[in-house]
């Protein structure tokens, strides 16, 4: 589905596992409540392609029904992300640019930007642990995505690697010293 950037008020809508696609409103793109209803599947799979900025108006939620999975979640952003105050969020944040909180909202699942930086003001991010393989249950089976021609770029999966990397490294240094 495309939202046109006159239609593309994701609130106050309930949709079905999908690819939806947007572009930039005059206002918030999200404003209210976006309900994403898995209709008992658990290999539902949500994503969403914004061709230009996510802007969500303060208090707006993401709230998933009937077996929809965080992990199974994606905004692909192709500029920046800001959320607005209080906002309640789910899924896999993937921006361009940069991500901004202007306070005090709750993340469940990551946010990454590939060229700019991720500004929190009091969030709360809870992280996911997502199962990866072909399983039937409710984690991530990577073989079961739909293909939507979503591609991660080199460069940032080996940015990600890195720190990955890091962190283990750092995590072994500092149990031996």
């Amino acid at each position: 589905t495309t939202y046109s950037a006159s239609d593309n008020k994701l609130g106050g809508q309930t949709l079905t596992d999908g690819v939806y696609a947007f572009g930039h409103g005059d206002t918030a793109n999200l404003i209210g409540t976006l309900t994403l209803d898995a209709q008992g599947n658990p290999n539902a799979v949500f994503i969403f392609q914004a061709s230009s900025d996510l802007v969500t108006a303060s208090n707006s939620v993401v709230q998933l029904i009937n077996g929809a999975n965080s992990c199974r979640v994606f905004w692909q952003v192709t500029s920046s992300v800001t959320f607005g105050t209080r906002t309640t969020f789910v899924g896999n944040v993937m921006a361009l640019a940069s991500i901004t909180d202007n306070g005090y909202s709750t993340i469940t699942g990551s946010l990454l930007a590939r060229n700019g930086q991720v500004a929190l003001n009091h969030t709360t991010v809870n992280c996911l642990t997502c199962e990866v393989g072909a399983s039937t249950g409710t984690g991530l089976s990577l073989n079961r995505l739909p293909n939507t021609g979503i591609s991660i770029p080199l460069n940032f999966a080996l940015v990600l690697t890195v720190i990955f990397s890091g962190a283990i490294m750092f995590r072994v240094a500092r149990r031996k010293g």
